[in-house]
């Protein structure tokens, strides 16, 4: 089942969700096609499989985030940039998955506690927040960096690092102006 995970993680990242299809990531997992069926009954059981492997991958990274409250704001931009980066990285079909994947959008119970784990790390920062204002800025800081996926994706990989470098700036930036 592994096999056919990882097969379809590289099928829908090279060809997208809606491109990718069952016979392809079995051929890729050397599975033959009844396998695969016995394991996923169609291609959006995959895709939600794959979702749940992310989410338990996510709460991982995110424990090497919450290490790093000693970092200034600049610093701080850079580690939620290059764990992000790194997770996309790890996971081939994560954006196009999220793009695309109809049944991949997160739950609202996933956003709310993303949210809260970063306004928790910002309060441990800077105790002199309060809960609402904590949760108001990392929703911010969230949506910036959710903002830079698009521009990752486009086949202009030239360009992504000095995009990435614009976005860690700006966040580096709200960050030390309302964090500290």
């Amino acid at each position: 089942m592994q096999g056919i995970l990882k097969s379809a993680e590289e099928e829908f990242g090279r060809k997208g969700y809606a491109a990718a299809t069952m016979t392809a990531i079995a051929e890729a997992a050397g599975a033959s096609i009844g396998a695969v069926y016995q394991y996923f009954p169609d291609k959006a059981s995959l895709a939600q499989a794959l979702r749940l492997r992310y989410a338990q991958d996510w709460e991982r990274h995110w424990m090497e985030l919450e290490r790093d409250l000693d970092l200034d704001s600049e610093a701080l931009a850079e580690r939620i940039f290059a764990l992000m980066l790194g997770f996309v990285r790890e996971h081939p079909a994560y954006l196009t998955l999220v793009d695309e994947g109809p049944i991949f959008k997160k739950s609202p119970e996933d956003r709310l506690r993303r949210r809260a784990q970063l306004a928790g790390l910002l309060r441990r920062r800077n105790p002199s927040l309060n809960e609402e204002e904590a949760l108001r800025i990392a929703q911010v800081a969230m949506q910036a960096v959710k903002g830079l996926w698009p521009l990752i994706l486009e086949p202009r990989p030239a360009e992504r690092e000095a995009w990435v470098l614009e976005y860690r700036r700006l966040l580096a930036a709200y960050l030390k102006s309302r964090v500290g």
